[in-house]
This record gives structure tokens, C-alpha cells and sequence, in this order.
């Protein structure tokens, strides 16, 4: 993803030295820049699996809500921490996306990270309304792979189709499991993201920003780019200093 980064499938194996040589199709052969195709197929094909599933979203990097902690969503908030913890998850509660919105939108009463897996858990209490829920999701579809609605009631009707469900009382139960949600994000969402980082990713050399408006640089990278998705969540994700933390190129103030 940065400009400096491996350019060949040699320079990935030879940076993954360590993990190739426990590997147990080690040795593999590299004859003058050359591999063994045949031999080595399936050994290449779970190097390159393994180096493209290193995730830069990491949990220390969300940016943090400054919006006011309800006080019956925080007890839900608390024990679904702990539940998805268990499971192997880092829990980021009151996370706020890297967006070009107010806090209404880009907030998310918690933020899941597994890998390369981004789940956003809107809490609704009895106190509150689903459809509430419903529009918030939708606004934040994008920039997420999975989205639960979590309670601490169980609704007559639950009209979210693609989101999951979970009740909590004394215990976290999951209800309804989430459906994966789009891999394509809309051109509106990617406008949403903060200029610099579209000039960046569009590879706009220019620090005081590219002429061009940002829905001109979110179409020309929706034309251009693939994997979008995982780009975007990497953006949306970070929360490091642009000038020496950004994870869309190796950017050196």
C-alpha cells in the first residue's frame, strides 16, 4: 500500500524469511530471481495470503468518541466488551470513524476488530428506538464488514435485515447472526473521507491538495483502484498522525 513498499513477489519471500523457513515445504527454490512454480505453487499462494492479511486497523489507532456516554447504554456497552473479548476480539467502546461527518454519524457505540474484520455494534436500550438504529447503519455500511444492533429487550419486529441482533441482560446472547455487508462502497461514502487522505490514496503528490474536488477524487479512485473496501476501512480506521502514521503511503514529513 506504500510507495516504498515490496515490488515483486521475490522481495515478499525474502522479507518473510522467517516464516517460510517454518514452514514445512522449506526449502523453497529461488534459481536468480526465478521460483520453482510447480514445486513451491501452494507455499507462494500462503505467503502472499499471509502478508495480505497483516492489517494496519489496529485498536490503539481509533479515534475515541467525545460524545456524552449514555448511562443505559454504557452497562450494555460493558458486557458486550467482555463477550467479545472472549471471543478473541479487540473491543474499542465509544470509537469515532476518521469521516468527514459530525459526531452523529461517525460515532459507533463499539467497534469490533478481529484480523481484518471490522464489526460496528450500535446499542439501543429500552429507552431508545430501533429505527434509530436502522439509519445509522445504514450511513456506516460502508466502512464496516459486519453491524449488530444490541439491546437489552427482545423487539416484536427487528426490521434491519442485514444487521445482527443481541440481547443482553444477565447474559450476551446473539439472537440474530449479521449478514456480510457490502463489498462496494458508494461514491457518497467515499466522499465522506477526509481530503488529504483522497488525495493521497489518488496519489496526489501535492501537499497543499489537488485542485480537484473531492467527489472528482472519489470517482477517479473508484475508476482506478480495487479493494476498495479494505482501503477505506484502513482510513476510516486511523486515527495516527498524517505526517508520519498514514497508512496509505510511506509519507515523510
Amino acid at each position: 500500500m506504500c510507495e516504498n513498499g515490496p515490488s515483486s513477489i521475490i522481495d515478499l519471500l525474502n522479507q518473510n524469511t522467517n516464516n517460510l523457513k517454518r514452514s514445512a515445504h522449506w526449502p523453497i527454490r529461488i534459481d536468480d530471481g526465478k521460483l520453482d512454480h510447480r514445486s513451491n505453487l501452494s507455499l507462494i499462494r500462503q505467503v502472499i495470503g499471509t502478508i495480505t492479511n497483516l492489517s494496519l486497523i489496529k485498536a490503539v489507532n481509533v479515534l475515541k468518541s467525545s460524545k456524552r456516554e449514555g448511562r443505559h447504554e454504557s452497562v450494555i456497552i460493558k458486557k458486550l466488551v467482555v463477550f467479545f473479548e472472549n471471543l478473541g476480539y479487540q473491543a474499542v467502546p465509544h470509537a469515532r470513524f476518521n469521516i468527514a461527518w459530525g459526531n452523529i454519524l461517525s460515532d459507533v457505540d463499539l467497534l469490533l476488530l478481529k484480523n481484518d474484520e471490522m464489526v460496528a455494534v450500535e446499542v439501543k436500550s429500552s429507552k431508545d428506538h430501533l429505527k434509530r438504529a436502522r439509519k445509522q447503519i445504514e450511513n456506516i455500511k460502508d466502512y464496516v464488514d459486519y453491524a449488530y444492533v444490541a439491546t437489552d429487550y427482545v423487539p416484536r419486529k427487528f426490521p434491519l435485515r442485514n444487521a445482527g441482533l443481541i440481547y443482553v441482560n444477565g447474559n450476551v446472547v446473539i439472537l440474530k447472526r449479521p449478514k456480510l455487508l457490502s463489498d462496494n462502497p458508494r461514491l457518497y461514502s467515499l466522499d465522506s473521507l477526509p481530503k488529504k487522505c483522497l488525495c493521497r490514496w489518488a496519489k496526489t503528490q501535492n501537499q497543499n491538495y489537488s485542485q480537484k474536488s473531492k467527489l472528482d477524487l472519489a470517482s477517479q479512485i473508484i475508476n482506478d483502484s480495487d479493494q476498495i473496501k479494505s482501503k477505506v476501512k484502513e482510513i476510516v480506521a486511523c486515527g495516527l498522525d498524517c505526517d508520519y502514521g498514514c497508512p496509505i503511503w510511506g509519507f515523510k514529513k
